[in-house]
């Protein structure tokens, strides 16, 4: 690992185990890993016919490159390939996409099984005409001196 050239800059060449040496020191590691190991499962992951192109379409009407000059040239410049900002674009969706096909019907099954508790909503309010009692009922029960149970009383 130490004679492989990962990368230049200007006109050095930089080893693996030179890159390797600043992403611990920066503690990216971790970062990096996670990352990978998303690459990996994503890479399984397709998404509708034509979903790519429509996001790169997207893409390129946000960026203003209509043409394809300007479009290499923002490539260029972000030192990117197609294929990269293809697969940048598509991430989101793709995890979207595994999430759904993964737990998607499990969550729908549990929700669907507790749903009496979710969709019920409790609240709790006291009311009075004198601002000063409902003034002091408000510190009272921040400072839970009192409980709502004998407040209400």
């Amino acid at each position: 690992m130490d004679s492989i050239t990962t990368l230049w800059l200007d006109d050095q060449p930089i080893s693996g185990k030179s890159v390797m040496d600043v992403l611990r020191r920066t503690g990216q590691i971790s970062s990096l890993v996670q990352a990978l190991v998303l690459d990996q499962t994503l890479s399984e992951v397709s998404l509708e016919p034509g979903q790519e192109d429509s996001l790169l379409k997207e893409f390129r009407e946000e960026q203003k490159l209509e043409n394809e000059e300007s479009f290499q040239t923002f490539l260029n410049n972000k030192h990117l390939t197609e294929q990269l900002l293809l697969s940048t674009l598509t991430r989101p969706h793709k995890i979207v996409r595994y999430r759904e096909e993964r737990w998607g019907p499990r969550s729908n099954s549990l929700y669907l099984k507790h749903k009496d508790r979710y969709d019920l909503v409790t609240y709790r309010r006291l009311q009075a005409n004198n601002a000063d009692v409902m003034q002091e009922v408000f510190f009272r029960l921040k400072d839970r001196e009192e409980s709502w149970e004998t407040m209400a009383q």
